[in-house]
């Protein structure tokens, strides 16, 4: 019979083949498509769909990274568990591109928050100039702050990560998940709260907005930006739930020494498992967009038309040769 660690290891193994695999094709597809759809005239105006569109750049950065490490091991050596310049390089660049689009759709929620406020200094703010300077903001603060990795990570024992040092071990756990999950999940449940109080107040004044704000065009954009970043709000909450579990436990059980084979197959099996769900948030968003956002839907449609009746014009124009 075999040992415990052999089976969560074909797990691990058919899982990557399948699902990570999956991941690749459909998440690095979906978040292409997202930068070319938001890029388009219908979107440039909403400040929404700014961070929308840099988040998916980070999506499209992180899965290859992340997912296609995964992949690439099934056929190879890993080289996260065997090469300690790619461990080092790789967590750093994965913390970099996963806290950019987390924080880019933190700053989204921000943005509608101010949008739909009573105030109109705050109302001001949720324009696209200040989206793309947050943006800039963005991308500087966390392309330089996880440097701090490539000091704390070490490969061990074909393992990856801040090993056998407690307290460094709880600084980074602590860090991460501040910085990448409770500070957004708080920011975003805070901004959510304030959204809905906000259309309540709406509500209550329907006639006089619609005159004064904006006209039904811009709310009806405005709108479907909201639903859009509700949905992805909902998602991000889930998939960040495991790996905040993991962390903590991670940082309690560092101090035990004398663990068996089949705990270290478990623990191993159960952060691979952590990065699956993980993965799933950038891998969907596109997806999210779709099912969420009917404007966004009829977007896609008529890029995939215009694409086709491109295609369709060329074959017709194309001059044949004359013998």
């Amino acid at each position: 019979m075999s040992s415990l660690n052999d089976k969560l290891l074909f797990a691990q193994q058919q899982l990557t083949q399948y699902i990570f695999s999956s991941y690749l094709i459909f998440g690095m597809t979906g978040c292409s498509l997202n930068i070319i759809l938001l890029s388009r005239r219908r979107f440039q105006t909403v400040s929404c769909c700014v961070y929308f569109i840099m988040s998916s750049i980070a999506m499209l950065i992180a899965l290859p990274m992340g997912v296609g490490t995964y992949v690439y091991a099934l056929r190879h050596d890993d080289p996260y568990t065997t090469n300690q310049a790619f461990c080092k390089l790789r967590t750093y660049a994965l913390q970099s591109m996963t806290m950019i689009y987390r924080w880019c759709i933190t700053a989204a929620c921000v943005d509608r928050c101010m949008l739909i406020s009573t105030n109109v200094r705050l109302r001001n703010f949720a324009s696209v100039r200040i989206a793309q300077r947050v943006i800039v903001l963005i991308v500087i603060i966390w392309s330089t702050l996880p440097i701090q990795v490539l000091a704390l990570i070490d490969l061990r024992d074909d393992r990856c990560g801040v090993l056998y040092n407690l307290g460094l071990s709880l600084y980074f756990s602590f860090y991460t998940i501040t910085a990448g999950s409770i500070l957004p999940v708080s920011i975003m449940i805070i901004c959510a709260v304030l959204i809905f109080r906000n259309l309540e107040m709406r509500r209550q004044h329907r006639h006089q907005l619609a005159v004064n704000q904006y006209d039904r065009l811009d709310r009806k954009r405005d709108r479907q930006a909201f639903i859009m970043l509700l949905f992805q709000a909902v998602v991000f909450l889930i998939t960040q739930t495991p790996l905040m579990l993991l962390f903590f436990c991670n940082a309690a059980m560092i101090h035990v020494t004398n663990k068996s084979a089949d705990q270290v197959a478990i623990e191993r099996f159960t952060a691979f498992m952590a990065d699956m769900i993980l993965y799933l948030f950038p891998t969907i968003s596109f997806y999210l967009y779709t099912m969420a956002s009917r404007q966004f839907r009829r977007e896609f449609i008529d890029l995939f038309r215009s694409a086709i009746r491109h295609r369709y014009q060329n074959n017709i124009n194309q001059v044949n040769p004359v013998y």
